[in-house]
């Protein structure tokens, strides 16, 4: 359920990444949008190589799978990478308001230097694909954030 989960959230910031890149107005989002991207596949790919450690370390034991579970599961790399994530988690969503206010303070220059050079002719829909892309981006941003608190609270890799 975890893997279908993580498909759907990644299929929406590729969607989100897209229409906001598709409209130059929200570069910035799209942008962002990468590290969200970052945010959420990080931490599901420590989960994998876990799984994939503990896999093989049942069938053989080795070198590699040793080092790997040892590594993932010793005490400081379990704190450095809980506070890395709820450090970088709390970057993207500032940063994510201050360029959502960047955008509402100079929407009226910024409008006139895209709708009126590079979107001549098609503003209207050039500014709805706008605002879709920031209802993307807040829901894609919303789903990561409780994803990544759920995904800290409930995988043992994450447990201090």
């Amino acid at each position: 359920m975890n893997e279908v989960k993580g498909w759907y959230i990644f299929l929406l910031l590729g969607i989100t990444f897209i229409i906001n890149l598709v409209t130059i107005y929200n570069s910035g989002l799209a942008y962002i949008t990468f590290f969200i991207f970052m945010q959420a596949g990080l931490p599901r790919l420590f989960i994998v190589i876990e799984k994939y450690a503990k896999r093989k370390e049942a069938e053989k034991s080795g070198p590699l799978t040793r080092f790997l579970l040892a590594y993932l599961h010793h005490i400081f790399i379990r704190i450095t990478n809980y506070v890395s994530i709820l450090i970088s988690l709390t970057v993207i969503v500032f940063a994510s308001i201050v360029v959502t206010i960047v955008q509402v303070i100079f929407k009226s220059d910024i409008q006139k230097l895209v709708f009126g050079s590079i979107f001549s002719g098609v503003d209207i829909a050039a500014q709805i694909i706008s605002y879709v892309g920031y209802g993307f981006y807040m829901v894609a941003l919303i789903i990561v954030c409780v994803d990544t608190v759920h995904m800290l609270r409930n995988e043992k890799l994450f447990h201090i």
